[in-house]
């Protein structure tokens, strides 16, 4: 288990690709699982009015993720890719959640908070910059081709959990 460990942090650092991660379907589900809870717990923690609520934006957010990285690998022929691509984007969000997750918390009221909006930008251009990473490794393009993909998918995630959840973006 460090070991795994180990090799998230590494793929966080941009140091290894989605392929340092277990094939397996069973570390795909507990990365699935793991990060489905982490969110919820994150959601209700946040504000978020129900489990149920919080649970369901976790969900569609993550079957966006999954489908449009699904769509993508099969146009280039390449789903065999998909459990690693997959868990690969599934464990770094969840660390970078656990990251943000303390400034989300200490997020005042007024909305005035500079050091607070610097970190959420410093942690939103990394999460951008490992999901373009890891989808650039996944699909063998260049990191402007998988820079698009990752903003397109967290476009059309956000977009959907809105729309789920009956907010505005």
């Amino acid at each position: 288990m460090p070991l795994l460990l180990s090799t998230i942090w590494e793929l966080c650092l941009f140091r290894r690709g989605p392929d340092a991660l277990p094939g397996a379907p069973a570390f795909t589900a507990l990365a699935l699982l793991i990060n489905l809870i982490l969110s919820t717990v994150i959601g209700l923690s946040l504000g978020e009015r129900s489990l149920t609520g919080a649970l369901s934006g976790a969900v569609v957010a993550t079957a966006v993720l999954a489908s449009g990285l699904w769509f993508v690998l099969m146009l280039r022929g390449l789903t065999a890719r998909f459990p690693q691509s997959f868990s690969a984007l599934l464990c770094t969000d969840a660390v970078l959640s656990c990251a943000q997750w303390p400034v989300l918390l200490a997020w005042p009221e007024n909305g005035t908070a500079p050091l607070l909006m610097l970190a959420e930008v410093g942690l939103m251009v990394w999460w951008l910059a490992l999901f373009a990473f890891i989808l650039s490794r996944a699909l063998g393009v260049g990191r402007t081709h998988g820079t698009f993909l990752a903003l397109g998918l967290f476009l059309l995630a956000a977009m959907a959990t809105q729309s789920v959840l009956g907010g505005t973006p």
